[in-house]
């Protein structure tokens, strides 16, 4: 009985299409940097809700790092992208509560990058390699 999975994976013409392997049953890969390190989601084993931000490294055996969340294990992660300085950026689960907020994570550290003023929801979806981010917030206008 087959079943949809969703897999991430590196192209180019050299090498062809390579997969990115997943901690769990699937992942989604969303940006690559220039050292061929991939950054995306993961889910974790099948009994687990929870999907973890990624940092593939091919260069370096093929490890795959869990970033996990800005709750620890338990919450949700997405990374959406990579500098050439191995930064990552991307949205979590924030510690004070449940909402989105944005992340960066480096030297094995997810730091919460949190919202505007009066801000619910952010996202960091975009990182050069000077470190600075390209982030998105919701923000209650009252309209």
């Amino acid at each position: 009985l087959a079943t949809d999975r969703h897999r991430g994976f590196i192209f180019d013409a050299t090498k062809g299409i390579r997969i990115v392997p997943p901690l769990g049953i699937q992942n989604e890969a969303f940006d690559i940097n220039n050292h061929s390190d991939v950054v995306g989601w993961t889910d974790l084993e099948p009994s687990y809700s929870w999907r973890h931000g990624f940092l593939f490294n091919e260069s370096e055996g093929g490890q795959v790092t869990d970033l996990y969340s800005l709750s620890g294990f338990a919450g949700d992660s997405t990374a959406y992208a990579i500098n050439d300085n191995r930064q990552v950026v991307g949205q979590s689960i924030g510690t004070a509560s449940d909402t989105l907020h944005a992340f960066r994570y480096e030297f094995g550290s997810m730091m919460d990058l949190y919202t505007l003023s009066g801000g619910m929801v952010s996202l960091a979806n975009g990182i050069n390699d000077f470190g600075h981010t390209v982030d998105a917030v919701h923000v209650d206008t009252g309209l």
